[in-house]
């Protein structure tokens, strides 16, 4: 919270503006009072990431706007494995073909002379998931797609460049070409989803 107040001076944005640290299954609110709810890279960290769902919802104003990003198990990664490809693409439309992920992280890389003593956890999920916990709890579904496509290409780039910011040019230019690929945008690292507080 430190840290956030810091930028919030730096940008000369500390008017009208507060942080407060809170249990996302539990905010501190009373009902209706936000026009938006960000929960961006939280739920894949929760016990009960459906009570924070319904937290947002009882929060928000009715036609309020709620949007989540989370890690997306329909993610390509850097594979270049045609089966493994065509899992994700099916997983699309059929999430029932993709392994259940073990939802644990560790803190840090792994690191295997040095094991990671503490492990959080980390859910992958995927977009058939999210439209249906948040269908069943009111909301109604925006947009739902996919941003940081993992692209194979990235690993040569890391080989033959030593400098990160030509990688980092180089890569965001594929992403973008990736991203008008019609099945493509769906699989990248990333899910971000709106959803709406329904009127009634």
């Amino acid at each position: 919270m430190e840290a956030a107040w810091k930028q919030a001076q730096i940008g000369g944005q500390t008017e009208n503006i507060a942080f407060i640290v809170a249990d996302a299954e539990s905010i501190p609110f009373t009902n209706n009072i936000f026009d938006y709810v960000i929960c961006s890279e939280v739920l894949e960290h929760l016990l009960e990431p459906e009570q924070a769902i319904k937290e947002a919802y009882r929060i928000l104003k009715k036609g309020g706007v709620f949007l989540i990003t989370t890690p997306s198990a329909h993610s390509l990664g850097y594979t270049s494995n045609p089966l493994r490809i065509m899992e994700k693409i099916v997983s699309l439309k059929y999430d029932s073909t993709l392994p259940q992920y073990h939802g644990l992280h560790a803190r840090y890389e792994f690191n295997r002379r040095n094991p990671e003593p503490e492990y959080g956890i980390h859910l992958h999920y995927t977009m058939q998931t999210l439209r249906r916990i948040l269908s069943k709890n009111e909301f109604t579904i925006g947009n739902v797609m996919s941003f940081e496509i993992e692209v194979y290409p990235y690993l040569l780039a890391s080989f033959i460049f030593n400098d990160v910011n030509i990688i980092s040019r180089l890569i965001t230019s594929l992403e973008v070409l990736a991203e008008k690929v019609p099945i493509l945008k769906y699989l990248g690292q990333h899910l971000i989803v709106t959803a709406t507080k329904n009127e009634v």
